[in-house]
């Protein structure tokens, strides 16, 4: 399992993860799993002359962007599909090109990997998908719930996320839990970035752990951002430091290393920093101790 939060804060929208994976019954097979995907979405002219893709003019692009809980084949499968199949589309003047339409096309994509998947590993192969995106027609940002429901038979549900729906929460039942208690905790310098990293740091839900993974959707697109963290290291003489961290779904990227920056290249991915004050305060803590130590010493401060 997992958990996924999405959330809304003015037009934008934004959706957070871990990045564990586990093999359904308490053993972690990675905490570096990918639970956030970008999808793009390629719409081309018509014509009539059978070009390739390659020849033909692109009367719209964007991306759309969804998160999962649940089985990991099933989210990868997924994204892997519906990928191939919203980035090669050609659109005649009567078709439907609506976000509705094409979380249609999504959803039966949804049912049908879920449907084989189940037939082998039963509900170990199912999950939960948010699909999002700008409409094509309207502009509109919306947003679709697929989920599957095992009784007697398979149910699948596709709904419309509605703007009191959020913040939304997939993932496993204690996750969910204890997200909606920290919830009640939000202001100014307590985030929905610092619940989830509660959650990542409690050793009591063994499904949801790694980084942190967020996707961002804003002016028309969406993309999955990196996250700047930090840490406090203490070095041979007990002088505590701060060290910056970048990450990328929940992976550390050294730019420092020349071997990330080999031939000179320089990295434009976006990085959020959800721990500003957090990490500035920090900062300003470690320097006054330096201080009071130095003075105490007879050096400057």
């Amino acid at each position: 399992m997992t958990i996924c939060i999405a959330w809304k804060k003015g037009c934008d929208m934004y959706f957070i993860s871990d990045s564990r994976l586990t093999n359904g019954v308490g053993g972690v097979l990675t905490d570096m799993g990918t639970k956030i995907f970008k999808i793009d979405v390629k719409i081309f002219n018509p014509d009539d002359a059978g070009k390739s893709n390659s020849s033909l003019s692109i009367k719209l692009q964007t991306s759309f962007g969804f998160c999962f809980a649940g089985s990991y084949l099933n989210g990868s499968l997924f994204a892997d599909t519906i990928e191939e199949i919203l980035s090669n589309i050609q659109a005649i003047p009567y078709s439907d090109i609506s976000i509705e339409n094409l979380s249609d096309i999504a959803f039966a994509v949804y049912k049908n990997i879920s449907s084989e998947l189940s037939k082998i590993s039963a509900e170990q192969g199912l999950s939960e998908v948010l699909f999002a995106g700008y409409c094509p027609v309207t502009g509109d940002l919306k947003a679709y719930r697929f989920s599957v429901e095992v009784s007697t038979e398979i149910i699948y549900s596709k709904f419309v996320v509605a703007e009191n729906d959020f913040p939304l929460l997939l993932g496993s039942v204690i996750a969910k839990q204890n997200a909606i208690k920290l919830l009640c905790n939000m202001s100014d310098k307590y985030t929905i970035f610092h619940i989830i990293r509660e959650l990542i740091k409690d050793e009591n839900i063994e499904t949801v752990g790694g980084g942190i993974q967020v996707g961002v959707f804003s002016l028309g697109e969406f993309n999955v951002n990196g996250l700047m963290t930090y840490e406090i290291l203490e070095d041979e003489f007990g002088v505590n430091a701060l060290k910056e961290n970048y990450t990328f779904r929940g992976i550390d990227l050294d730019f420092n290393n020349l071997e990330i920056n080999s031939g000179f290249l320089n990295n434009t991915k976006m990085f959020l920093d959800p721990f500003y004050l957090e990490r500035t305060e920090y900062f300003d803590q470690i320097h006054n101790e330096l201080d009071e130590k130095n003075t105490k010493a007879g050096l400057e401060p």
